[in-house]
């Protein structure tokens, strides 16, 4: 048994090869252990229970999904433009997610599923604080669109509603909102 140190990260890697190789009923400490080389106690040391290693792997997912050019507003595009790629980053991380992990959290305790909820909602306020600097840097919305009645964050609630239901359904292309949004916020 190899004793050396090791990472965090290079265990939620061998977790992923697992659940990629074998499924996630397949998935566990000593399985990660075996994969790793390492002792079990190694692994417990950065993953208490396999709930820990779930919502690693849950927090790893949105920490990937953010980390791509999707969410760059630099490149000065617009607010549908920025809708569309955010979604399709979405729809496609969320289905391998689905695939790989959603059974493994029905097995998961009330105050688990609570805790992966509470994960869940500090990435979701990130998407909506993309889409508020998304929709203030967007040279092309109409002036004045906005008022006490029509707010940005109520329109933004409103997308981000919108968008959860179209992931919640499957629906693969978002062009068809996008050209709302053109038709609702451009000049």
């Amino acid at each position: 048994m190899n004793y050396s140190v090791t990472s965090k990260d290079l265990l939620l890697q061998a977790a992923k090869r697992i659940v990629q190789k074998d499924g996630m009923e397949k998935l566990n400490i000593r399985a990660i252990s075996k994969e790793c080389g390492i002792s079990v106690g190694t692994v417990y040391n950065y993953f208490p229970s396999k709930a820990d290693l779930i919502f690693a792997m849950v927090e790893d997912f949105w920490k990937n999904v953010f980390h791509s050019q999707t969410y760059d507003i630099r490149d000065n595009i617009s607010f549908p433009e920025l809708f569309g790629r955010v979604y399709q980053s979405l729809f496609q991380n969320i289905k391998q997610f689905q695939q790989e992990f959603l059974s493994q959290m029905v097995e998961l305790t009330g105050e688990e599923k609570r805790k992966g909820k509470n994960i869940e909602e500090i990435y979701f306020k990130h998407i909506k604080e993309g889409f508020l600097r998304g929709l203030e840097v967007d040279d092309k919305v109409k002036e004045g669109i906005f008022d006490e009645n029509f707010t940005k964050e109520k329109f933004l609630s409103f997308v981000f509603s919108q968008m959860m239901w179209m992931l919640k359904n499957g629906q693969e292309n978002s062009s068809f909102f996008q050209e709302v949004l053109k038709r609702i916020l451009d000049e």
